[in-house]
Formats: structure tokens, C-alpha cells, sequence
């Protein structure tokens, strides 16, 4: 997290509009939604038919109250449109009770749908779907359209419409779900993902959900510190007033402007700044030794502040973090009710699963994350799969048990940070699994795998199962690193994959890719595995160059100058630019025009860590030169 991120506002999966082109309509009917019948449109649909409930799509009218709230109202909205798109009919909208063959929206009183749950049932000519009165009317239209009408990852990731003659939707058929975190946003600013659903305002999601700490006493200054360089003295009492004093003049500042709490202004972050350095005076000194953890200090200041803050301002709450210094939690403190723990997985291994059961710094980990879920059920959890750029790496292998294992948690959100430029590798897919798992934590892991085949296939097309075989040797040349985190950037601070293996399989991979590329259909296939070639030549040239110079094979080091250069064109031919590729913290990267170059220029200091011997006195870069 080294550096500060920007507070994300809105809720978590609000993606970009993709607008979908339609034929023309032909005006059988109402008009806006709003008439007495349906519009059929004429043109070729992916749905020739659609039946619900022994009756005709075309047959249907869609209800909600007179009071119906917005996330109702949005809802119908949108079944309208999506339907219009997937079968060319356009069904009228009527305030008011059901009747007759009708699909009728409520608010569902069922306690453990919570804020995003829905169930929908259908009988003969009649559908009904309640939700939650947060957004789980909106929730229940995406996942029907997904569940029964073969719409697959519409509500996060690149969506398709499967084709049908006819899908028939019988009487009896029934869904209830509620997803397993309330919060999860796959944050990726540089995404090029698309989806066919429309972006609710906050007001229609019932102006969204809690989101995770990020460093707001350093992002607001509450404290008026000089620098960041040490966190503020949270037992000092002249410093608790003057951040209790700013922090009133901000929530003030906001319900000024029309913010009202509990709709758009939910929450304060006053987490603590991006240092480990805590106060060492005899009251925090005292005070963490007593409780085990410098998170004492934390959880101490931030009950008080939330606590004499909520008598003027109820029902605000109040972010801090498990982070640098504060992983652990108290001894015998615990977080209030109005107090929110974002638990952050900075360094943690990112080759192993998380629970801990496979390696020492997961344990760690999990031996943090299991206590402050003993005391608090109000967590978030800020997890990580940082950019490689051109050096790429996955964790498809150990998705499914580690957000299964956040789930085992009771964890409240996740803040799922990818930040990756020009998507080269598998976080899209990674990304649309995630959103899977959260509305079917409790899918097989057969399940699982089969979805994981499915969206490869998709994605890759007749060549998928070669895609498949590239990230199995991707994943076994991980594997044999044993532990490493996923920070570095552009370049790792350490090899995440056994250059031996990932050199010795270079050729197999581009042999997988190029026979991908032949079977490919279509420009979306074509492309999807042209965007693979960038990584695989630049990680397949830095894993074999310094074992080639080692064992002077010249022939082999003349081959990898030509993959280089055709990383190069590969990486323009697919519209990016070395100019705005940027690394996590948002500098520019930059690699040089040959290998020889990028090797002994870009490369050379972290020979040792590489190839685990010091560079020998013969390369372009010495220690003794």
C-alpha cells in the first residue's frame, strides 16, 4: 500500500455502460415502458423465445407499488431493457397491484436476505420477486437474467448472451441468494472491462455501501502533521482534541453541502497514516505493552472519538486499519459498534493459500486475521494481486479457498486491489471469478473448476485448453519459489517463478500460444490471445538470459534478442504504449530498445537474487567494476 490511494466512493462492482445495439423498433404497443402492452422489436435476437411460467414474454407486464423505492424502480428499469436487448420485446411498466400475467416487484422482510439478497419465484403466468430493501431488487434482475436466461458474468466482467431458440422458465422454478460479502470491489483503475449492466446511481443502491480505510488522517491531515514520516501521539490529549476538532469541522463540512447521514455520508476514515512509526512515550509505550499490539492505540482513540462524536452525529461510523504495526489485535480492547477494522494483507505470501496451512507468513497472517475476527464481527478485508506488467503472475490455484476462507471469517467487505495496465495476463478472469464465489461461496470445487473451463473457453475459444496449460506451467514455476509477496512492480524484488522450469518451458509456451492463435475465431479470440504473447516473450527473456550468459550459449542468447524485439512490436500491435504504461505507484515504466540492454541495465542488481550466486566477474556489469 505504499503510497496513498484515493478513498474509493463509489460502491463496489458500479462498472462502465456498455451500450448494446439494437434493430430498430416497431411500435406494436406502449411506448417507454409505460403502456398497456409490450413492444415486440423486430431483428435477430440471441433469445428467439422466452417463456416464464407456461406464458410468453411478450404476455408479461411488469408491477411495483406507488411507494416503491428507488432501487425498485430501477430494477423494473432495467429487466425492461435487458430483456429488450435479449429478446427484442419491451414490456410496460404499471404502478400499482399485480394482475393478470405479471412480474411484480416487493421489498422482501426476510432479516437474512440483509441489504443485497433477493428470491424470485414463478407460477403459472406470474413471477415475483422480493428483495432486500437495499438493492436486492436490482440484484434479483441481473442474477435471473444470469441463473435462468444463460446470461453469463453480466454483472462483473465481459458478458455474453448465450444464443437459444427457446428458454423456458417453468412454474415452480424458485432462487433465493444472498451474496457472501456485501462489499467487494475488484479495484482496477486501468480496466478495460466491459458488462452489459447499467450503473445504478447512489440513490438507486440506496447510496451504497461501507467501503475499507484508507488512510484518512493522512489523506484529511486531522492530525496537522508536519510530514508522514511518524504517526500522531493517539494517547496525547491536546492532539485528541485537535483531531476531534477537525474531524467535526469535516463531517460538518459535509452535511453543509447537503449530505445527509446514513444516505450519501455513511462513514469518517480516521486510519492511521502509511508509517509503522508509533509514538514511543510512556503512556503509548505503556499502553501497547499491556495489550500486546500498537493497535491498543488505535482501537482506544477511535472507540472515544466515535463514541463522544456519535452523541451529535449518530449513525456515522468510523474506519481504522489492521496494517503496519497494527496487524495484531488488542489483548483485551475491543472495537465499539460504530468502529470498522479494514485488515490489510500488506507482504503477506501471495503463493500460498491464506489461511496459513501452507507456509509460515501466511500463518502469521491467519493468526492476526483470527483475532481480530474473535472480537469484532465488523472487518474488512483489503487483499492484494499487484501489478506485474510484463512480468505476470496468477492465483487462480488458491481463489477458491481463500475467499472461502475469508468467508469462514464472517468478513463484512473486500477491497480486491489489481491496479494492472493492459490486462496481460489472467486478472479479468481471476476478477470474474471472485464475483462468482460471492454469490455461490458454497459452489464444489469441481464447481468451481468447471466455471474457471467455461470462462477460458469463452475468453480463448477453440485454443482455451492450450491457455490452460500455459498457466498450469505458469502456476508449477511459482509453486517451485516457495514464498514471495506480490509487491515489486514492473520488476520483482524477487523472481516469483524458478527460472529453470519457466526457461526450460519458454519454447512450449510460445508453441501453446501460437496453435491458440491459429484456431482463434473471431477478432475478440484473436485479440484476447495476442494479449497474452507481451509477458509470456518478456518473463520467457528474463527467466533465460543470465542462464544462457552463465552457460555461454550465444546461440540461444541471439534467439532471445529476436523475442525481445518482438515483445516489443507485439506490445504496440495490441494499441498499447511503453509511454503510458504505468507501474503501481504510477510512475512510468521503461525498458530499453534491446535485450542486452533491459538485461544489463534494468536487470543487472537483482542478478544475485535471480540466480543465487553473485555476478561473475565477465558480465557487462561487475561488482568489481
Amino acid at each position: 500500500m505504499k503510497k496513498l490511494f484515493s478513498i474509493i466512493l463509489l460502491v463496489a462492482m458500479l462498472l462502465s455502460v456498455v451500450a448494446c445495439s439494437t434493430e430498430p423498433a416497431s411500435d406494436n404497443g406502449a411506448q417507454d415502458g409505460t403502456g398497456e402492452s409490450a413492444i415486440v422489436r423486430e431483428g435477430d435476437f440471441r433469445i428467439k423465445k422466452l417463456t416464464i411460467g407456461g406464458k410468453d414474454i411478450s404476455e408479461y407486464t411488469i408491477y411495483h407499488a406507488e411507494d416503491a423505492n428507488e432501487n425498485i424502480k430501477f430494477a423494473a428499469e432495467e429487466l425492461v431493457r435487458l430483456l429488450d436487448i435479449a429478446t427484442g420485446v419491451k414490456l410496460p411498466i404499471k404502478v400499482g397491484e399485480a394482475e393478470g400475467t405479471a412480474i411484480e416487484f416487493a421489498v422482501s422482510d426476510d432479516a437474512s436476505l440483509k441489504d443485497d439478497g433477493y428470491v424470485y419465484t414463478i407460477s403459472d403466468g406470474r413471477m415475483k420477486i422480493e428483495g432486500a430493501a437495499a438493492r436486492g431488487a436490482s440484484n434479483a434482475v441481473w442474477r435471473f437474467m444470469e441463473n435462468e436466461c444463460g446470461w453469463e458474468n453480466l454483472i462483473y466482467g465481459t458478458s455474453y448472451l448465450n444464443e437459444s431458440d427457446h428458454v423456458d422458465i417453468p412454474s415452480g422454478t424458485t432462487k433465493s441468494e444472498t451474496p457472501a460479502f456485501y462489499y467487494l470491489n475488484m479495484y482496477n483503475p486501468a480496466s478495460t472491462m466491459v458488462n452489459e449492466r447499467m450503473t445504478p446511481t447512489l440513490e438507486q443502491t440506496n447510496f451504497g455501501t461501507e467501503t475499507q480505510a484508507c488512510h484518512g488522517l493522512q489523506a484529511n491531515n486531522f492530525a496537522e502533521l508536519p510530514d508522514f514520516v511518524n504517526q500522531p501521539c493517539y494517547t496525547d490529549e491536546e492532539t485528541y482534541q485537535l483531531i476531534k476538532k477537525n474531524v467535526e469541522s469535516y463531517i460538518q463540512g459535509r452535511l453543509d453541502a447537503g449530505e445527509k447521514i446514513g444516505r450519501e455520508f455513511k462513514e469518517v476514515d480516521i486510519s492511521q497514516i502509511d508509517t509503522s512509526y508509533f509514538c514511543r512515550c510512556s503512556e503509548c509505550s505503556k499502553l501497547s505493552r499491556e495489550e500486546k499490539s500498537y493497535s491498543a492505540l488505535i482501537v482506544k482513540f477511535a472507540n472515544r472519538l466515535s463514541e463522544e462524536l456519535n452523541e451529535k452525529y449518530p449513525g456515522l461510523v468510523y474506519k481504522i486499519f489492521a496494517y503496519q504495526g497494527t496487524n495484531k489485535a488488542p489483548a483485551t480492547l475491543v472495537p465499539n459498534e460504530y468502529v470498522r477494522v479494514t485488515f490489510c494483507y500488506d507482504r503477506n505470501c501471495s503463493n500460498h493459500l491464506v489461511d496459513g496451512s501452507e507456509c509460515e507468513m501466511n500463518e502469521k497472517y491467519n493468526e492476526w486475521i483470527s483475532g481480530w475476527s474473535k472480537i469484532t464481527d465488523n472487518i474488512f478485508i483489503w487483499d492484494y494481486a499487484l501489478p506485474g506488467v510484463f512480468n505476470q503472475y496468477t492465483i487462480i490455484d488458491h481463489l477458491y479457498e481463500d475467499f472461502r476462507y475469508y468467508d469462514s471469517l464472517g468478513i463484512d467487505g473486500i477491497f480486491h486491489q489489481t491496479n494492472e495496465y493492459g490486462d496481460l495476463g489472467f486478472r479479468e478472469i481471476e476478477n470474474m471469478l471472485i464475483s462468482e464465489l460471492n454469490w455461490n461461496i458454497d459452489m464444489t470445487k469441481e464447481e468451481f473448476t468447471e466455471l474457471y473451463h467455461s470462462i477460458l473457453q469463452r475468453r480463448y475459444g477453440a485454443g482455451w485448453e492450450n491457455i490452460l496449460e500455459y498457466i498450469n506451467i505458469m502456476n508449477k514455476a511459482q509453486n517451485k519459489t516457495g514464498c514471495w509477496d506480490c509487491w515489486g512492480g514492473h520488476i520483482p524484488e524477487i523472481q516469483r517463478l524458478d527460472v529453470e522450469y519457466y526457461r526450460d518451458n519458454f519454447d512450449r509456451i510460445i508453441e501453446l500460444l501460437d496453435d491458440a492463435k491459429e484456431k482463434a475465431i473471431g477478432e475478440d479470440e484473436l485479440k484476447n490471445v495476442e494479449k497474452l504473447y507481451p509477458a509470456v516473450l518478456y518473463t520467457g527473456c528474463q527467466a533465460s538470459y543470465f542462464l544462457e550468459f552463465l552457460e555461454g550459449d550465444e546461440e540461444r542468447m541471439a534467439f532471445l534478442e529476436g523475442k525481445y524485439t518482438e515483445f516489443i512490436e507485439k506490445y504496440k500491435a495490441i494499441g498499447c504504449t511503453f509511454d503510458e504504461t504505468k507501474d503501481l505507484h504510477g510512475g512510468q515504466v521503461t525498458v530499453k530498445n534491446t535485450l542486452y540492454k533491459e538485461a544489463w541495465l534494468n536487470w543487472g542488481e537483482r542478478f544475485e537474487n535471480w540466480m543465487g550466486q553473485p555476478i561473475p566477474d565477465n558480465a557487462p556489469i561487475s561488482k568489481n567494476k
